[in-house]
């Protein structure tokens, strides 16, 4: 088998030959020789990652009901391996999926985007499904949020969602 990886993992059997990681891979994927069975393996780990994120989201947001302001407020400052603004988005992501606002089966696999969804008011995202924005390859770029606040939100190239402030008049 060729080594992919320098770094071996430890070994899971009682053999001595360390496992590398494109073995710890390859483990349950059968043989892998066409561009579809790769496209299959590659994309299964993709969803997988999807469910991950909403996971550790779902797990932020029982950390933060669960421990003091003090110990929680550590946990995302100090102890998770991303920054406290991600810890946010996924807590958001989770959310807002659970609470059925989002629906999971039509987002897309990466939580950047479904966090802009996150974002939308109720209209607004009735406005973004209808446009054909609350789909699974949707991409970040397709939902754009104009301002820090949200209190602005476009379809990129598509449907303006809220109309720009007046100025005073």
């Amino acid at each position: 088998m060729v080594e992919a990886d320098a770094r071996a993992l430890p070994a899971l059997s009682s053999t001595s030959e360390p496992i590398t990681a494109l073995d710890e891979l390859l483990v349950g994927a059968g043989e892998l020789l066409t561009c579809e069975q790769f496209a299959g393996r590659i994309s299964t780990l993709w969803q997988d990652a999807n469910r991950t994120f909403v996971n550790i989201g779902r797990l932020l947001n029982a950390a933060k009901a669960r421990l003091d302001h003090s110990r929680f407020m550590q946990l995302v400052r100090q102890k998770v391996p991303f920054s406290q603004g991600v810890a946010n988005k996924l807590m958001r992501v989770a959310a807002a999926i659970d609470s059925g606002r989002l629906p999971a089966k039509q987002l897309p696999p990466s939580y950047a985007t479904v966090y802009e969804l996150t974002g939308l008011a109720e209209e607004e995202l009735a406005q973004a499904a209808a446009a054909g924005l609350v789909r699974p390859d949707v991409q970040r770029k397709s939902v754009h949020r104009t301002d820090a606040s949200g209190a602005r939100c476009q379809l990129r190239g598509r449907t303006r969602l809220r109309d720009p402030p007046q100025s005073g008049t």
